[in-house]
């Protein structure tokens, strides 16, 4: 499985979660979750 795999693995089941939860480790996670969030948010403005 690669990196990319792996973040998306580990990224949906956070992303449930929305504002309630913060990824503190790895970056890689957290800059993939802060990613999908921003794309969710673009939907409402």
């Amino acid at each position: 499985m690669g990196v990319g795999a792996a973040q998306r693995l580990y990224a949906f089941p956070v992303l449930k979660y929305g504002a309630d939860c913060e990824v503190v480790s790895t970056n890689g996670l957290r800059e993939r979750v802060a990613a999908e969030l921003a794309k969710a948010g673009k939907q409402y403005e």
